[in-house]
């Protein structure tokens, strides 16, 4: 019995954090006030974006590193320009800096209208007027959407979309430049309809020419997904072919017609344009074959296909994605992934996609590929079971991921349940693995990847203060993270991320 007591406290020793967070003092707050976005790039501070529910608007605050006291406070005044009653939890928008000022851009909602504004914190704690970037009203009869985000240029790409009675999509691509508040570049795309194909992965590369894959897909047929009321007949989407498309800003249209099998599961597809050359990614599923990603670099006028590499998804993650999950197909090619985030730089893509099926938040695919020599080089799974309604908690973004990087390893931070910190990455199975359900027994836990090896290390347990997820950005150099305990909270810095 005693040899069995030392092996156990043994074993606690050795799960144990193997880094001790730095935590702030405790502030007081409220869980009205709560905190959205944490934008983490300077040595001596950082930026907190929160909504405050008691106010109706939407707080910029900057906090001193590391003591993460409150230095000044910026109101965004939102009711100005949304109306009183808007949701700000779901606001599209992009928080950003380049060039030594803060960029907030926003989305305008109306019932005919979409417009982009945009409020510029500068160097010396000046926060400009709501700044007009785009707006475009829509015909009767038919909807409009905006879609927008920064690329690594530190540019506002946008694409409007105009759905006429859902028979005809219009969609309009720009380009955007905050720094110097101009418009770029513009667009205008052939209609697109069941017939004629719909495009997606749109990118303008730095010469000016306007990138996209066009995609024809079609219904096969219907298979049952449960849910706790039943089951619904879901339609099976097949994507017979594949076309990338250049315009040049002469207007010139360019296709070229990617050859494989008809697919069943489009999960990702990016365009990479890097000088006289361009990259292809893709992750799909064709029909009765395992996952599988696609790799090939082509000349900018689509015309010369320099290599293409094709890899299946490992042994290993399709053994932990062969399960039942509210289908009658166990196989892992039925699992669907959507995009998280992309990085590229020094010649390399990291990917991250995540599976989400409604308020269950599932399994998370890491892959890097080398793109100068056309490799895919690693491969990750990373365990996940989460599951919460958004409209029962006061944080409604438990789903959301810390992602780091640098030249030989990247890094994953989320919530997850306490009770899964001894098993293994590699020994994942879903019905052993303990779902988080809200912030009670969760945990932080952080995933390692380096020279094809994933490895977990338990942070920390909440307790007495909660482990919070917020939607970051940031470097490597450290990473701050939020906690809060109902009425009171702090923040907490780990500058040494390796283990």
């Amino acid at each position: 019995m005693k040899t069995v007591r030392i092996l156990v406290l043994l074993l606690n020793c050795i799960l144990l954090p193997a880094q001790t967070l730095n935590f702030s003092r405790i502030f007081s707050g409220h869980q009205k006030n709560s905190p959205l976005h944490l934008l983490n790039t300077h040595e001596s501070h950082f930026f907190v974006l929160r909504y405050n529910r008691a106010l109706h608007d939407l707080i910029l605050e900057k906090r001193a590193k590391p003591s993460a006291e409150l230095l000044r406070i910026y109101p965004l005044r939102m009711d100005s320009v949304n109306a009183h009653w808007f949701d700000y939890e779901q606001l599209d928008y992009v928080l950003f800096e380049a060039q030594s000022q803060l960029y907030f851009i926003f989305e305008k909602v109306l019932n005919n209208e979409r417009a982009l504004f945009m409020r510029v914190l500068n160097s010396t704690g000046a926060l400009s007027g709501f700044i007009p970037v785009y707006s475009q009203k829509s015909n009767p009869g038919a909807s409009l959407k905006l879609k927008f985000s920064c690329d690594s240029r530190q540019r506002l790409q946008i694409i409007s979309e105009t759905n006429s009675n859902h028979e005809m999509l219009r969609k309009t691509v720009l380009l955007y430049d905050p720094v110097r508040r101009q418009l770029i570049s513009r667009f205008l795309l052939p209609p697109e309809n069941a017939f004629s194909g719909y495009s997606r992965a749109h990118v303008i590369s730095a010469e000016g020419d306007l990138y996209y894959l066009q995609t024809y897909q079609e219904i096969t047929g219907y298979e049952r997904h449960y849910t706790g009321a039943g089951n619904v007949a879901v339609p099976k989407v097949q994507t017979d072919s594949l076309t990338l498309v250049r315009i040049s800003q002469a207007q010139i249209l360019t296709k070229q017609k990617l050859s494989g099998p008809p697919l069943t599961q489009l999960h990702f597809t990016k365009i990479i344009p890097a000088g006289p050359q361009v990259f292809f990614l893709l992750h799909a599923t064709a029909l009765d074959s395992l996952p599988y990603f696609y790799l090939s670099r082509l000349s900018t006028d689509l015309r010369l296909v320099d290599f293409i590499h094709t890899e299946a998804l490992q042994k290993a993650a399709c053994k932990m994605l062969s399960y039942y999950d509210g289908s009658d197909d166990a196989s892992p090619g039925g699992k669907v992934f959507r995009e998280v985030a992309f990085s590229e730089r020094n010649g390399k893509a990291v990917v991250w996609e995540e599976r989400v099926e409604g308020n269950y938040h599932r399994e998370i695919l890491m892959w890097q590929v080398d793109l100068e020599r056309g490799q895919l080089t690693t491969q990750q799974l990373i365990p996940r079971k989460l599951f919460f309604f958004p409209n029962r908690t006061y944080f409604r973004q438990l789903n959301q991921l810390i992602l780091l990087q640098d030249s030989v390893r990247q890094q994953c931070f989320l919530l997850e349940n306490r009770s899964n910190k001894r098993q293994a990455p590699a020994d994942y199975q879903q019905r052993r693995f303990e779902k988080q359900t809200l912030l009670r027994h969760g945990a932080l836990v952080q995933y390692q990847s380096e020279r094809q090896e994933l490895k977990k290390r338990l942070v920390f347990e909440n307790n007495d203060f909660d482990f919070v997820p917020l939607r970051y950005s940031g470097w490597e150099r450290d990473v701050i993270f939020y906690f809060n305990s109902g009425k009171n909270e702090r923040f907490a810095i780990l500058t040494n991320c390796r283990f």
